[in-house]
């Protein structure tokens, strides 16, 4: 699963973001990989992806979410949302 780190405009300089997932009703033991790390925005730029692996199964379940937390921005961008939630459709 790719996600999107947005800015809501471009900055002179690269942005940098740091990242982790937590579980929501998903758990990272066995319906996605949790990650974590740091994502660079470039200077102009606006957005950049972070992918998660989730794991397909057979079990008939409903949708499950995760949440994605940003933290310590560079570039003295401040971070609108911190915290996002990212579904995981049941194709069962």
């Amino acid at each position: 699963m790719s996600l999107t780190i947005s800015l809501s405009a471009g900055s002179t300089s690269a942005t940098t973001v740091h990242y982790a997932t937590s579980n929501g009703t998903a758990s990272s033991t066995s319906d996605y990989t949790a990650v974590s790390g740091t994502v660079t925005i470039p200077a102009y730029g606006t957005v950049a992806y972070v992918n998660v692996p989730v794991a397909g199964d057979s079990t008939l379940e409903g949708n499950e979410t995760f949440k994605v937390t940003l933290s310590a921005s560079t570039a003295g961008i401040s971070l609108g949302r911190s915290v996002g939630t990212a579904t995981i459709y049941n194709d069962d």
